[in-house]
């Protein structure tokens, strides 16, 4: 039995397209409708990097002092996590607010983004140059890159939601693009699939009948052919 979410799959890909277009066109327009946005997503994405981190890395870590260390690390995500998540809820419900808990997150929103970067890149380096963790090239340039980030943004005072709703609207943009050519691609597919299917079954009908031969119409199927009665042998009667 086929999946019905495989062969809709352009249902959901249009939805999801027709979404990301209306949030980044409103995006476009009006930057300050995305501010809590971007602070939410921030927020709930530090907080699931933590969370799933957090018993992997502790089980395969191989010093104390590297679990003390990227335990701290989680700790301070966490935290900021919250932060940013409940700041974003006040800055839902006033996004106008000059002072109060809002008015912190969504002011010193960079300081805590570019720290998560910087901690984690820090955090890195110390657990593979001090305490001799298993690392390589991929992670090496990676971390390079989280450090670099971490500086910029906690330094650039450009770098604000406003800006970050405005880089997300123009993501949200082009990935409405790719999932409405994904869809009518997927929509063609899905018609595709239905023509070979009824060309099959037309097929097997065909192949049932043998070559050379016509396949008979519904007249020649009611006309009745006389069949000729052998005739009776002569019986012999014993006495």
């Amino acid at each position: 039995m086929k999946n019905p979410l495989k062969s809709y799959k352009f249902w959901i890909e249009a939805i999801s397209a027709a979404i990301l277009l209306a949030v980044g066109l409103v995006g476009i327009i009006n930057k300050e409708f995305l501010v809590p946005l971007v602070v939410l997503i921030t927020g709930i994405a530090i907080l699931i990097f933590a969370i799933i981190r957090f018993i992997p890395l502790m089980k395969t870590l191989k010093t104390n002092r590297s679990r003390v260390l990227s335990f701290f690390e989680l700790a301070v995500n966490l935290i900021i996590g919250v932060v940013l998540f409940y700041g974003a809820i006040l800055i839902f419900k006033d996004s106008d607010a000059e002072s109060g808990f809002s008015y912190f997150a969504k002011k010193y929103y960079r300081f805590f983004l570019g720290g998560v970067l910087y901690l984690r890149g820090l955090c890195y380096f110390i657990c593979t140059v001090l305490f001799k963790e298993e690392t390589d090239q991929i992670k090496f340039w990676t971390h390079i890159a989280f450090i670099t980030l971490g500086v910029v943004v906690c330094t650039v005072d450009n770098i604000t939601p406003q800006i970050l709703a405005f880089i997300v609207a123009i993501f949200a943009l082009l990935g409405s693009a790719m999932l409405i050519v994904d869809a009518g691609f997927n929509y063609g597919k899905y018609r595709k699939a239905i023509k070979t299917k009824r060309e099959k079954e037309k097929a097997k009908d065909n192949k049932a009948i043998a070559p050379g031969v016509d396949k008979p119409s519904e007249e020649d199927k009611n006309i009745n052919i006389p069949v000729d009665e052998p005739n009776k042998q002569d019986e012999t009667y014993i006495n």
